[in-house]
């Protein structure tokens, strides 16, 4: 076995994982570290970055490191002496490391909006990236170890980004915890209920506004002349908020607040006590005019939402939801009772011109799987991936065939694989190629958690 850490530079440029194993029948040692490159789609230069696989075992690798790809590591490595030193080094330097045989943790990363907040535990955009949290060490971006491990994390798929897993956290207050009135063409998602804040929803259950208001749309004599109808009703509360907005910018730019970010509710409050005579009844009478054209749906811990295309759709404040979407940021913002921040406009006429009329229905979950102590509920089927809801008891196991990944979500009590638990609103990235083994402990009550997966 070789004396030092063996660094691979001269292969292809293919993902480590490959790498590694292109190597091994020419290479012994008891670590390889192996050059790469992680990008995103909106930075122009990639990052410099080893991984390190520790392969004690001459049949493979049992855990990849991440770090960064600098003279100074590359020295380091270089002269230890054997895997102790190793580990040694690794913990000093805070760079954890994933077992092999193991789902990953996700730390999520939070987002905040001006209804709130979303937590992201797959997301990889520019306004955020989520990270996985290694054994004994420093959380590490999600997109590296994608970009390390693709064959080994998402199979099949290693051609497209995971599916997009979140909380959605709205706030309490009615003034400020909507989300947008919003609608997709591409992008596909459900919500399962978590929580619903009792100050602001007393008996238990708050609301979706969900697809138009069957009543409303009788009321026209035509489609075109509902969907008309609506979007003069949309404009003309832009352009009250359109006033409203610039308003409080003035006030943000006295206060040195940016003008880009959400404000503290709290300010906004206290702002908008001194707003202009007139402009709350008119605030109120035109979004009641607008609101008019849709329907509130209400909704309960557990409940399920399933967005079909084109359904217009704004989950409102107090109103605790997980959520798994189609990673595409693609949307049409119907309304919205703030500014709106990432974009300077709505897209009312548009949106108007594409929404489903259809009465929507509440869905029906399929039990796919009812045996003792074991129940699966299929919570979405979509084109691009399904989703299911699993309670479990103590002693039962929920087992799956590898060959797809596996994101899954914890909503109460927990599971175990191996020595990690799942509690809730814990998240893990469960690789392709490991089949699913998971059970609940003994003294355990309750345990529910969702499964996501490709299609």
């Amino acid at each position: 076995m070789s004396a030092s850490v063996v660094l691979v530079g001269d292969l292809p440029d293919i993902p480590p994982e490959r790498s590694f194993t292109a190597c091994r029948e020419r290479v012994d040692a008891f670590a390889i570290a192996i050059p790469f490159v992680a990008s995103l789609p909106w930075a122009a230069d990639g990052e410099a970055l080893l991984a390190l696989f520790r392969c004690p075992q001459a049949s493979g690798w049992d855990s990849v490191s991440i770090l960064p790809d600098t003279s100074d590591a590359r020295a380091a490595l270089a002269a230890l002496p054997d895997d102790q030193a190793l580990c040694q080094w690794l913990a000093q330097q805070g760079i954890g490391w994933v077992p092999s045989a193991a789902p990953l943790a996700l730390k999520p990363v939070h987002i905040p909006k001006p209804w709130g907040e979303e937590i992201w535990f797959t997301g990889i955009e520019q306004r955020g990236i989520s990270q996985v949290v290694p054994v004994s060490g420093r959380p590490v971006p999600l997109h590296w170890w994608l970009a390390a491990l693709p064959e080994y994390l998402l199979g099949p798929d290693s051609g497209r980004p995971p599916v997009l897993l979140k909380i959605l956290s709205p706030l309490p207050d009615e003034g400020f915890g909507d989300l947008y009135l919003e609608l997709h063409e591409e992008k596909r998602e459900v919500y399962i209920i978590t929580g619903v804040d009792e100050t602001a929803w007393p008996d238990g259950r708050g609301a979706i506004r969900f697809g138009v208001n069957p009543q409303t749309l009788a009321g026209y004599p035509s489609e075109a002349a509902f969907r008309e109808a609506f979007v003069a009703a949309a404009q003309a509360y832009e352009s009250h908020r359109r006033e409203v907005d610039a308003w409080l910018d003035q006030r943000r730019a006295e206060a040195g607040l940016p003008a880009s970010e959400p404000a503290d509710p709290a300010w906004l409050r206290a702002q908008l006590a001194s707003q202009p005579d007139g402009w709350q009844q008119r605030e109120e009478a035109l979004r009641q005019a607008l609101e008019h054209f849709t329907r509130l749906k209400p909704l309960q811990v557990g409940d399920v939402v399933q967005v079909p295309l084109r359904v217009p759709h704004s989950l409102q404040h107090g109103v605790r939801a997980v959520e798994f979407q189609t990673p595409v940021y693609e949307r049409k913002i119907l309304a919205f009772g703030q500014k709106v921040l990432t974009q300077s406009h709505w897209d009312s006429a548009e949106g108007a011109a594409l929404m489903v009329l259809d009465a929507s229905t509440d869905p029906v979950l399929p039990v796919l799987e009812q045996a003792r102590g074991l129940q699966v509920e299929q919570v979405a089927a979509f084109e691009d991936f399904e989703v299911q809801r699993v309670a479990l008891h103590a002693g039962r196991v929920k087992a799956g065939d590898a060959g797809c990944y596996r994101l899954l979500m914890g909503l109460s009590g927990h599971v175990a694989a191996g020595s990690l638990r799942l509690g809730p609103e814990q998240a893990w990235f469960w690789p392709a190629t490991l089949p699913l083994w998971l059970e609940v402990p003994e003294g355990v009550e309750n345990t529910v958690f969702l499964e996501a997966f490709p299609a």
